[in-house]
């Protein structure tokens, strides 16, 4: 009998430590709602796209919200305009996701650490051509 205690305690203080839960059907580090910030580097290094990604994870792993991505779009009169939509996907078991902006012009896919930061690779497609490179994200 004390030694089940012994066990149970232990279980239940790992899982109050370092944010870690034996419980969550998804793993520590598993995506959370919240505002991020997103910086996409191309294969060569330069920063392409940066800004703001406000994400909502529900409780199936379908991920929803908007993006902003301050002055690196045009509008139709050829001046600097912010980019701004909505952006779906979805997470999976282990920390990994993946969603795209608007109808999938930019797509990432990535992991999420213990510390609610995310790296991975991206692509985007448009006509005549594509980009692919790495991105990083953190909590606001």
């Amino acid at each position: 009998m004390i030694r089940t205690w012994g066990v149970l305690a232990l279980v239940l203080l790992l899982a109050g430590c370092d944010n870690v839960s034996v419980l969550s059907p998804y793993s520590d580090g598993a995506l959370r709602s919240g505002v991020y910030v997103y910086d996409a580097y191309s294969d060569r290094g330069r920063l392409v796209y940066w800004g703001y990604l406000e994400l909502r994870v529900d409780g199936s792993g379908r991920i929803t919200g908007s993006y902003r991505l301050p002055r690196q779009c045009t509008d139709r009169w050829g001046y600097e305009a912010d980019c701004v939509g909505y952006l779906g996907g979805r997470v999976d078991r282990g920390g990994s996701f993946r969603f795209g902006l608007d109808e999938g012009w930019l797509r990432s896919q990535g992991v999420v650490d213990r510390y609610d930061e995310a790296a991975g690779r991206w692509e985007t497609r448009f006509l005549g051509g594509g980009e692919t490179g790495t991105f990083e994200m953190y909590p606001r």
